[in-house]
């Protein structure tokens, strides 16, 4: 059966957990048994970026599947033995899931330090909405492609950049356009209500990474 691994070899293709890989790499070629479904798990530095499913039975039969690349950092796909067919998670949802993750705790952070600055929230709510919203875009643009393509770590390292960039920019914004107070007055408004979000979005970042993990993984 190991033998028969090596099938397409000829093709260029090889079995990365039988025959080793130039990094770490783990896994299950015999896998965990779920209801009607079979679980195998792979993983760490090792893990090939495009692939081919290859099964091999006792009687001698192998099955091959098309060509898949595997897109995000943690991802699953569920291959129908009987269909030679593989289907992924879609990746819009866990975008989804990091722009609001996000945004509605920035949108009531930063809104509770609005009322505490003394800010007239008739007349900056449409300020207020458009600046946070257009931000938490670019955010999740930067920010939420990293956390999905290279997971928490590399977010972390890159979250400092993107919330100076935004504090920079909200402050300024917040200078020329929100209504009531001197102009340094709304400078250090954007300024405290960037950090306030900052400190808890660090705080986020892992359960958000749970979250989209767990979206992009088979679930039962």
């Amino acid at each position: 059966m190991i033998r028969l691994l090596y099938s397409y070899e000829d093709e260029g293709w090889f079995p990365a957990f039988v025959e080793g890989t130039t990094r770490p790499m783990y896994g299950s070629l015999t896998g965990e048994a779920h209801e009607d479904t079979m679980i195998h798990e792979f993983g760490y530095l090792g893990l090939p970026e495009t692939y081919r499913i290859i099964i091999v039975t006792e009687s001698g039969k192998v099955t091959v599947s098309d060509t898949f690349t595997r897109k995000v950092l943690q991802s699953s796909i569920t291959y129908d033995y009987l269909s030679n067919q593989g289907t992924t998670p879609p990746l819009l949802t866990a975008y989804i899931v990091q722009f609001f993750s996000t945004c509605i705790p920035t949108l009531l952070i930063e809104f509770i330090v609005l009322l505490l600055f003394g800010f007239s929230v008739k007349n900056n709510y449409k300020v207020f909405l458009t600046v946070n919203i257009t931000t938490q875009l670019i955010m999740t643009a930067i920010l939420g492609a990293t956390i999905i393509y290279k997971g928490s770590l590399y977010a972390n390292i890159i979250l400092f950049s993107v919330e100076l960039f935004i504090l920079l920019s909200e402050s300024i914004i917040y200078s020329k356009l929100l209504k009531g107070y001197t102009g340094k007055e709304r400078v250090y408004y954007g300024v405290v209500a960037n950090l306030t979000s900052f400190i808890v979005g660090l705080f986020l970042l892992s359960k958000q990474y749970e979250m989209i993990v767990s979206l992009l993984s088979i679930r039962y």
